[in-house]
């Protein structure tokens, strides 16, 4: 879990290194993971309402819940650090057991207590919970508010994960569709 949230950070920093050596940012980010094979022509994020986006299909968890994917993230540039720099939620010296502020969308400034995420819930319940989620709401899938997905919102990209080896090529394509 720690390492995909610091593989995560590391892109972000390189992200960053490369909007500084260019002098602009990027519009937009869009983080897959490699095994992943796009389907159909996916909308340019810029004619995308401005809010981050995962694909419906497949969860972070055993359970059907809404806007939960770790196949694809997409996020307008100044809407990215929640989701990439989760890990410091994590590690910050601000993190203590005892404080009343809630988890940051941003850089920990003020102490924070990090709440236990519900059962079958992984890390990336914190994603949502960074994005404006309710930490009680327990949306299924399909359901699309702001208590449930805080800001993120989910898209119809139809995709397959490609399973195989070097030897013998692809041999399965995981299908996920909206």
């Amino acid at each position: 879990m720690f390492e995909e949230m610091e593989l995560n950070r590391m892109c972000y920093e390189l992200i960053e290194a490369k909007e500084a050596k260019r002098g602009k940012q990027f519009d937009f980010i869009i983080k897959t993971k490699a095994d992943v094979v796009l389907l159909q022509n996916v909308v340019s994020p810029l004619k995308l309402p401005n809010n981050p986006h995962v694909p419906y299909g497949e969860t972070w968890t055993s359970e059907s819940i809404s806007c939960h994917n770790e196949h694809i993230f997409e996020c307008p540039r100044d809407q990215c650090r929640p989701y990439f720099m989760l890990s410091e939620i994590f590690t910050s010296s601000l993190c203590q057991k005892d404080a009343t502020s809630s988890i940051p969308s941003s850089k920990p400034t003020v102490p924070y207590s990090l709440p236990t995420a519900p059962p079958k819930m992984s890390h990336h319940w914190y994603v949502l919970q960074r994005y404006g989620a309710s930490p009680t709401a327990r949306c299924s899938s399909g359901t699309e508010s702001t208590a449930c997905c805080g800001s993120v919102r989910q898209m119809g990209w139809e995709y397959a994960l490609a399973k195989g080896n070097s030897t013998h090529g692809i041999i399965q394509l995981d299908r996920y569709s909206p």
